[in-house]
Parts: structure tokens; C-alpha cells; sequence
């Protein structure tokens, strides 16, 4: 069985262009990530509020990854940034983005039915 990971992507949109970045996010980026072998499902959030530290990304997405070795599959993604199988928009700010894999330390627990 192979073992589960999750890539963490915070971002921010370029000044001016939100609502362009979250349509090419929501519609394409999503989408072309996970027609990647390896990448199982993504979704996407965005910061509702701060209660305790320091936070600069307004936008964070989640992808589920089975693969035995998650940073050649993120470089191997990396890769394909910019090509026609992975299109980018200056919409994203990659300046402000901030990327990290990360492994599964403990089995899910579900609350008791209420």
C-alpha cells in the first residue's frame, strides 16, 4: 500500500486579478493537477479568519497524493508548469506562494453520530 500524503498549496491572486485567479484555479489549474498520475483529489479554501498566529496566504488547496515518493511527484508536477498540459495565469502570484508536502502521522477519527 502506498502512503498517503498531502500537498499543501497558499497562495494569493496578483493585485487586481481575483476573481480571474479563482476561475483559472477553480476551472483549469484544479483539474490539470490531478490528471497527474499520482494526485487523487484536490480542493480548495479560503481564509475565513485568523484566531492565533500569523498568516500572510489568502487561499490554500489541498491534494490527496498516493505516491511512493511525493517530492519527485511535486517536482515531477513542477515540471510541467507552463507547458500545455499545465497552463499558468499571471493571475497566481507565485511570489507570495508557499508549498509543502505532508505525510499522514495518525489514522482519521470521525466524531460519534450526534
Amino acid at each position: 500500500m502506498l502512503a498517503k500524503y498531502r500537498l499543501v498549496v497558499m497562495t494569493d491572486a496578483t493585485d487586481g486579478l481575483e476573481d480571474e485567479y479563482n476561475d483559472w484555479y477553480t476551472r483549469q489549474h484544479l483539474g490539470d493537477v490531478i490528471a497527474v498520475p499520482g494526485f487523487k483529489s484536490a480542493q480548495r479554501f479560503k481564509l475565513r479568519s485568523l484566531t492565533l498566529g500569523k498568516f500572510t496566504n489568502k487561499y490554500m488547496a489541498i491534494y490527496n497524493i498516493d505516491a511512493d515518493d511525493p517530492e519527485k511527484l511535486v517536482e515531477d508536477l513542477i515540471a510541467l508548469q507552463g507547458t500545455d498540459r499545465m497552463p499558468m495565469s499571471p493571475a497566481l502570484n507565485l511570489d507570495t506562494a508557499n508549498v509543502a508536502v505532508f505525510e499522514e502521522c495518525s489514522d482519521e477519527i470521525s466524531a460519534p453520530d450526534r
